[in-house]
């Protein structure tokens, strides 16, 4: 989901039976690309590879250091080959091998495309769609697949640094093709990726004083929200959310901004439980400040994005329309084809029947047989069933018994 005006990402410094939709979409260059299955089949109960699909996740054309997120919806994905990897801020190596609904990790390329080879996805509840994602970018930054901006942390420690000097900074970063500029954070979903993937201190393009004196009047200094207000005095102090007389996204920490000694007119990211914002003086010298990029000039350079959109399955429905026909010593029997929701996104492997409560025997994906060898005069009774695959099988109830002379 794009995040107001912003269309880029972040970087830092430090079956179910699926039937995925291939939204491949290579924002990058010429130099960048890579492939995604554009279908599987898959289950809740266990993981599946992707590639089981005939089609190996990959990426070629970076020349650096990668960074990827694996992004999972209704399920959870896992790789089993993590050699040379490293785990972001933000992220859990442990979920690389036990799974779960986001995964980050950087490596070399070769290291990449061994690991994501091994991606593998278990769907959770069947019947709502799910999807894989993958992203590339190159290392050393977050990205934010949300609103695909990218957000880097500078540390200037040991020494310190003015706001009005770390805005000239970052305002002077580039990264993989893209001007940077003090952090703007839009929305509460910005706001906790951005928490959560720096878990730091710093400042952000926040100011009420950086263009004239602006008292109490908070604006986004750069970026593609420049000069817009988002906080006044009728927002109140600590306001979180949207303020109503803005329609801008506000996270202060209780009793901020203050305005202490009317010279606190520059904003800082990072304090509470969640990354609250607080004001200070330029003179309040910090170590850090976050620089965001995305929405400000330059394109992104190397990038791989593609999304395999899935579908989970279960238990498929039973046959239908079973009918039987007495022959000469046989019975010709045919049911109506399974297809469509019937299927509940598997794949048809076979149809089998059963006489008389005996072995089910296969049909094969045929819906219609002659059963020989019968006794004239006699009766028997047959059942139908439906068995599908999904990188499990999936079997569905008998059909109803019917019985011929």
């Amino acid at each position: 989901m794009l995040i107001r005006s912003k269309f880029f990402g972040v970087f830092l410094v430090f079956a179910l039976s699926i039937i995925p939709i291939l939204s491949a979409s290579d924002i990058a260059n010429a130099a960048a690309s890579g492939t995604m299955p554009a279908s599987l089949s898959a289950n809740s109960s266990e993981y599946r590879l992707l590639s089981a699909s005939g089609t190996t996740p990959s990426v070629s054309g970076f020349t650096g250091t990668i960074r990827v997120v694996v992004t999972t919806t209704n399920g959870t994905s896992k790789m089993t080959t993590t050699t040379g990897l490293t785990a972001p801020t933000g992220y859990s190596s442990a979920d690389w091998t036990s799974g779960a609904a986001s995964l980050g990790f950087e490596g070399s390329q070769s290291n990449i495309n061994s690991a994501i080879a091994t991606l593998s996805f278990k769907g959770s509840t069947v019947g709502v769609a799910a999807s894989v994602r993958v992203n590339a970018n190159l290392g050393g930054a977050a990205y934010n697949p949300a609103n695909g901006h990218s957000y880097e942390v500078v540390s200037t420690s040991p020494s310190t640094i003015t706001w009005a000097n770390a805005r000239t900074a970052a305002k002077a970063r580039t990264f993989n093709g893209q001007t940077g500029y003090l952090a703007t954070i839009t929305s509460a979903d910005e706001q906790t990726y951005l928490y959560s993937k720096t878990q730091t201190t710093g400042w952000i393009g926040a100011s009420d004083g950086y263009d004239v004196s602006t008292d109490q009047i908070w604006k986004w200094a750069d970026g593609p929200e420049a000069g817009q207000t988002f906080w006044t005095t009728a927002c109140g102090q600590g306001s979180r959310g949207i303020c109503s007389s803005t329609g801008m996204y506000n996270f202060w920490n209780n009793g901020e901004p203050n305005g202490a000694g009317g010279s606190e007119q520059d904003g800082e990211f990072g304090f509470g439980s969640g990354g609250e914002w607080n004001d200070c003086q330029n003179a309040c010298n910090r170590s850090a400040y976050i620089v965001e990029y995305g929405g400000a000039g330059g394109a992104v350079a190397e990038t791989f994005d593609a999304t395999t959109s899935i579908t989970v399955a279960g238990t498929p429905s039973a046959p239908t329309g079973l009918t039987l026909t007495p022959g000469d010593g046989q019975i010709s029997l045919s049911f109506n084809e399974v297809s469509g929701a019937n299927l509940n996104g598997g794949t048809i492997a076979r149809y089998e029947y059963q006489q008389d409560s005996g072995s089910w025997v296969s049909l094969g994906t045929l819906t219609t047989a002659t059963i020989t060898g019968l006794t004239n005069s006699t009766s028997y009774t047959f059942a139908v069933r439906t068995i599908t695959t999904a990188g499990t099988t999936f079997t569905s109830a008998a059909s109803g018994l019917v019985s011929v002379t």
